[in-house]
């Protein structure tokens, strides 16, 4: 069953949402929230949703800051982005943030369950609204790593396992692996020693 969470500040939506969601055994909403700060508080509960459907709306400026802090607490967490119209957030901005799943709000409810599955087997999901903006060139942008996947790579240099590196940070092992996974993305490598070689080199973390 995929646990999700919805971020909405449009408390109307949210019954759809809950009884859309009544109708099949493979979803369960664990969670509502309608503002950031409840966001992250509720992340910091168990068990862990899968996945976020998260609205602008939530924040009053950008969402992007929000999408970092989700993924600097839990790297393996699916985010979903909710979007009442195509111009309501910067769409580059949020694939540059490695976001994979954008849909209207618009979209008939059988779209929201599509993006789900697809999300959550690891493929991108994007209403069809927004293909000509995701077609738009963009500039290339150089994802720096964040303080815990440089406390991971540290870590790593000293030759800890997953789990030594787990108990050190007081973190799970299966975090620790997707904040691995989303260093070897950046640092362009496939493997703990491509990421040991690669983040010496570059005078990311000392030897």
């Amino acid at each position: 069953m995929i646990r999700i969470l919805l971020a909405d500040s449009h408390r109307l939506l949210h019954p759809s949402i809950q009884t859309f969601f009544s109708t099949t055994d493979k979803l369960l909403l664990t969670g509502e929230v309608t503002n950031s700060h409840q966001l992250l508080q509720q992340i910091e509960q168990k068990p862990l949703p899968h996945l976020v459907l998260l609205s602008p709306n939530i924040v009053p400026g950008a969402i992007t800051d929000t999408i970092d802090d989700l993924k600097e607490r839990e790297p393996c967490l699916k985010i979903v982005i909710l979007l009442a119209h195509p111009e309501e957030a910067d769409v580059p901005a949020l694939i540059e943030q490695e976001i994979t799943g954008i849909i209207l709000k618009s979209e008939p409810p059988d779209k929201l369950i599509e993006a789900i599955y697809s999300i959550m087997q690891g493929e991108p999901w994007f209403s069809a609204a927004l293909i000509p903006t995701l077609m738009q060139p963009t500039t290339p942008k150089s994802h720096e790593l964040t303080n815990r996947e440089l406390e991971v790579l540290e870590l790593l240099v000293q030759e800890n396992t997953n789990i030594a590196i787990a108990h050190t940070l007081n973190i799970s092992e299966r975090t620790v692996r997707c904040h691995l996974e989303s260093s070897y993305r950046k640092l362009g490598v496939e493997s703990r020693i491509g990421a040991v070689v690669q983040s010496l080199k570059l005078n990311i973390i000392s030897e």
